[in-house]
């Protein structure tokens, strides 16, 4: 990022955030596919099977999103402003796939 905005000028300093999952593989799999999504996932509405990695996806595993958010805006973005000289202002949100669902939800239902 450092040599971007050396040579842009224009590239401001920002504060990149990534959110880890304990344990392995799996977990990861579980958790993201709990957290990112907007709402559970009922097959039987959507008459489409999905797997998020190995991880069956169905009503029981997904639809955290709105538990992600209040970790995120409760406790995350305050630990984060008590840390760090922030403008919130120009905050923002990047993510694909699955992650991409959660800030496009989040977009259109919180802000």
């Amino acid at each position: 990022a450092y040599a971007i905005q050396y040579l842009s000028k224009r590239v401001k300093p920002i504060i990149l955030v990534g959110i880890a999952v304990k344990g392995d593989e799996m977990d990861w799999h579980e958790q993201r596919t709990f957290d990112y999504t907007p709402t559970p996932y009922d097959v039987s509405k959507m008459k489409f099977d999905w797997t998020s990695g190995s991880v069956k996806v169905d009503t029981t595993n997904t639809g955290g999103g709105k538990q992600f958010m209040r970790v995120l805006s409760e406790e995350l973005i305050p630990e984060i402003e008590a840390r760090f000289h922030v403008y919130t202002e120009t905050r923002g949100y990047l993510g694909h796939s699955l992650g991409g669902l959660w800030g496009y939800d989040a977009l259109l239902n919180v802000l």
